[in-house]
């Protein structure tokens, strides 16, 4: 990393502390954090699993999904509950064209484009503690590290600014690392064979069993509140 990528890195990093709503910010701290020698472990443990293999190493096609498309899925499909989760945060499937020419450029793009898709996958919502939550499990999956660098941003944030979340982030994280180490791998799925069916057979496939959070229990409170990572 050269010190124009490490003043980049650094000011993403402070961004991010201030206002985790700045998706652009925590994703240039990310990519700058992924460098070729970050990458080689992810990689790596991608590669473990055979179906992951074969994505990596083939590129395995993954489109941005319309909301027209998605919208016209029967009720219950994965495809129907995107729809739901991107109408019910105010979202758009966000468009960013990526270069996916090698196996590090192509983890990047593929990260982003199903980022959404693990959210409706893994029950984790879009305020703070879901994130770090979703946080937790994409460790686990890939062995990231930038994963809990940004953790640690989330963390940061919560300390500073709204200590009353700050048991409900680690609660979180700590459901995510659990889930997501239960879970079989799912950074290679194929969403496009995926996107129409019921999205309990979809989790059933994946070994994948979200468990209700302490805020749903009722043993935390969580203010009114919406952050997208």
């Amino acid at each position: 990393m050269n010190l124009i990528d490490k003043l980049v890195f650094l000011k993403s990093c402070v961004a991010t502390v201030k206002d985790p709503n700045n998706t652009e910010d925590i994703l240039r701290a990310l990519e700058k954090a992924l460098t070729p020698e970050m990458a080689a472990p992810v990689i790596a443990h991608l590669k473990s699993d055979p179906q992951t293999k074969q994505a990596v190493e083939s590129r395995l096609f993954m489109p941005y999904f319309k909301m027209e498309e998605l919208e016209a899925y029967p009720e219950g499909t994965l495809a129907k509950e995107l729809f739901h989760y991107y109408k019910k945060n105010g979202f758009e499937p966000t468009f960013f064209p990526m270069e996916e020419d090698n196996e590090l450029n192509y983890l990047r793009s593929r990260v982003r484009k199903t980022h959404d898709i693990w959210h409706v996958v893994t029950g984790f919502d879009t305020s703070l503690p879901g994130e770090l939550g979703l946080l937790g499990f994409a460790y686990q999956q890939m062995r990231s590290a930038p994963s809990v660098l940004v953790f640690i941003l989330g963390l940061l944030h919560a300390l500073i600014y709204k200590r009353e979340i700050l048991g409900e982030c680690l609660e979180s994280f700590n459901r995510g690392w659990t889930l997501g180490k239960n879970t079989r791998m799912i950074f290679g799925v194929d969403w496009l064979k995926m996107i129409g069916l019921p999205l309990t057979e979809v989790r059933a496939q994946m070994r994948l069993q979200p468990q209700k959070s302490l805020v749903e229990l009722g043993a935390f409170h969580r203010p009114n509140e919406q952050v997208a990572l």
